[in-house]
């Protein structure tokens, strides 16, 4: 049988496929480096501050290895993962760690988890009203 060709031409030596595109899809994706993690944590440890729990290099630093350790477990089993939340989740457990429940702020602890609920039905919701009204837009034919 004769090998099939592409109906688009491709320059000499260059392959048919495009580049990150291989047709299995373990393949193509790429890994996201551990790097970029750390990084994301610190960016989102510098808006958080002094908020939630008190913070310290060591503090810190346990803070963020158990946010990328959340992070890194959770995408192993290809589940979607917040870096907030985990950052936030560290935070708290870090702040319990020390030994009372007043080492973490109670008033900056209740509006990111409030939030991260509530975006589902308003979301929903705001999705529902806008393909309504396309919908039931006038057509003018």
């Amino acid at each position: 049988m004769a090998p099939t060709t592409s109906a688009t031409p491709s320059a000499p030596g260059s392959s048919s496929t495009p580049p990150g595109r291989t047709g299995r899809p373990s393949e193509s994706e790429a890994d996201v480096p551990v790097w970029q993690l750390a990084m994301l944590a610190i960016i989102i440890m510098k808006v958080m501050g002094n908020k939630i729990a008190y913070h310290s290099p060591s503090r810190d630093c346990s803070m963020e290895l158990g946010a990328e350790i959340t992070v890194l477990i959770i995408s192993q089993y290809k589940l979607p993962v917040s870096t907030s939340m985990c950052i936030t989740g560290a935070m708290i457990g870090v702040g319990l760690c020390n030994g009372t429940i007043k080492a973490v702020n109670p008033q900056r602890v209740g509006p990111p988890p409030f939030g991260w609920i509530m975006m589902i039905p308003i979301a929903g919701t705001l999705a529902g009203c806008l393909m309504g009204l396309f919908l039931n837009a006038p057509h003018f034919a």
